[in-house]
C-alpha cells in the first residue's frame, strides 16, 4: 500500500525552493552515530548527470497516427537524420520515397551514409493515403525535377488537400510543380526567382511560413525544430499544455538508510507523456539551503501511472519535485510534491501529532474509568 502524501499536486512557484512548504522540521531530531550503509546498487541518477532536466526522448510512441511521404533525391541533406529523430519520437509513420533504390548523401555529411528508399517515386500510387507529403532537404534536386511523376505527385497532393512542406532548397519542386501561386513561401534565396515566377510572394529570413496547406522554411538545421512544430500544427495534432501531474505517492513517510524509496506519480498529457523525473532536494538544513541529491526518472508501469526507486540516501528531510515532458518538449516542474525522511530513529512526531495522541489518550482513559466506575 503505497502512502499518498498529497491527493493533488503543488504547481510551481516564480520563487525557487525558498517557496516550498510542508517541510519535515527535524529540531530535536536524535541521529544515532552509526557508520554510513554501503549500497550495492544506486537506482539513482545523480544531478551531475543529468543538470539539463529532462532529455528529449526519441523513442516515444505516439498514437497520433500520421502517416508522412518523404520525397527525397541524391545528395540529400545531413539534417534528414535530426528531422527523422524528431518525427520518429512523435510517433509519425514515415514513407521514404526516392528517385532511386539507395541515396548518397551530400558533401557536408560526415559519415557518407547512404540510405535505402522504402519506395521509389515512380512506385508511388495513391498519394492520398498520407497525411503530408515532405520534401526533405539536400543539395541537389536534378533527378526529381526531371521527374514527371515527383511534379504530379505534389500538385495531386495538394489537389487532395494533403499538408505539403518543402526544407530549404526544395522550395524550388513547389515552384516547378506550380502549387504556390498566391502563396506566401521562404527557402533558399537562390529561388527567390523560381518563387516569383510561379507566382509566390518569397519571403527573405524568416522563420517557417505557413500558408494554408503549404509550408516553407529556409536553414533546415537552424529552424529544424520550428518546422517540425508547423507541420504538426497544419495536421493539427499539436498541443502546448505540459502533462499534468495528479499524485505523487510514496511507499513510506520516513524510513533508514538501508531501504528503498518508491516514487508513484500519476501523469497524463492529452498526446503523450515522453519522461517523468523525480528531482530529490535535501531539506535538513531548511528550503533556503537545499541541495539536489539525485534525480530518479520514473518509468511507466501502468496507465498513466509512473514508478522508480532511489536507494542509498544518507540521513536527512527530503522534499520531492516531479518535472515531466510530452513528446512535443512541453515541460513543467511540480515543486514539493512528495516529502520524506530518512534516519536511523523515527522522527519525533509534530506538537500537533503529539498534542492529538495525548487528547486521545486522556479521553481514552477518561472512558476507561467511567466503564469500571459503572461496573462498580
Amino acid at each position: 500500500m503505497l502512502y499518498s502524501l498529497y491527493s493533488s499536486p503543488r504547481l510551481p512557484e516564480e520563487s525557487s525552493l525558498g517557496s516550498c512548504c510542508g517541510v519535515w522540521k527535524m529540531a530535536g531530531f536524535m541521529k544515532k552515530a552509526r557508520p554510513s550503509v554501503a549500497v550495492a546498487t544506486l537506482i539513482v541518477v545523480f544531478m551531475v548527470a543529468n543538470q539539463s532536466g529532462l532529455m528529449y526522448s526519441a523513442a516515444v510512441a505516439s498514437e497520433l497516427n500520421v502517416k508522412a511521404l518523404f520525397l527525397m533525391d541524391h545528395e540529400y541533406g545531413a539534417n534528414y537524420h535530426h528531422i527523422r529523430d524528431i518525427l520518429d519520437s512523435w510517433g509519425w509513420d514515415i514513407t521514404v520515397a526516392g528517385t532511386n533504390a539507395s541515396l548518397q548523401p551530400c558533401g557536408y555529411q560526415s559519415d557518407d551514409e547512404v540510405i535505402p528508399t522504402d519506395v521509389l517515386i515512380d512506385d508511388v500510387q495513391d498519394v492520398a493515403q498520407y497525411d503530408i507529403v515532405s520534401i526533405m532537404p539536400g543539395q541537389s534536386y536534378s533527378l526529381m525535377l526531371d521527374s514527371g511523376k515527383a511534379l504530379s505527385l505534389i500538385a495531386g497532393a495538394v489537389d487532395a488537400s494533403l499538408v505539403v512542406s518543402a526544407w530549404c532548397k526544395g522550395i524550388q519542386i513547389l515552384a516547378a510543380a506550380d502549387v504556390i501561386d498566391g502563396k506566401n513561401v521562404t527557402g533558399h534565396w537562390l529561388y527567390e526567382d523560381e518563387c516569383e515566377e510561379a507566382g509566390a510572394a518569397f519571403l527573405r529570413d524568416v522563420p517557417p511560413v505557413t500558408d494554408g496547406i503549404i509550408i516553407t522554411t529556409s536553414r533546415s538545421r537552424y529552424y529544424r525544430m520550428e518546422m517540425c512544430v508547423a507541420m504538426a500544427r497544419a495536421l493539427g495534432v499539436y498541443e502546448e499544455d505540459p502533462p499534468e501531474l495528479h499524485a505523487t505517492s510514496l511507499n513510506a513517510s520516513w524510513m533508514n538508510p538501508s531501504q528503498a524509496i518508491e516514487i508513484s506519480a500519476s501523469v497524463t498529457d492529452s498526446t503523450r507523456v515522453s519522461g517523468v523525473l523525480a528531482r530529490i532536494y535535501d531539506v535538513s538544513n531548511g528550503t533556503a539551503s537545499a541541495l539536489e541529491v539525485a534525480a530518479v526518472e520514473l518509468s511507466l508501469v501502468e496507465e498513466d501511472i509512473y514508478n522508480g526507486h532511489i536507494l542509498g540516501l544518507d540521513e536527512g528531510s527530503f522534499l520531492v519535485h516531479i518535472e515531466v515532458q510530452d513528446i512535443y518538449g512541453n515541460t513543467a516542474l511540480y515543486n514539493s510534491s512528495a516529502e520524506f525522511v530518512v534516519s536511523w530513529s523515527p522522527p519525533f512526531p509534530s506538537l500537533n501529532t503529539a498534542l492529538g495522541i495525548a487528547g486521545a489518550a486522556i479521553a481514552l482513559t477518561f472512558v476507561t474509568l467511567v466503564v469500571v466506575k459503572r461496573k462498580r
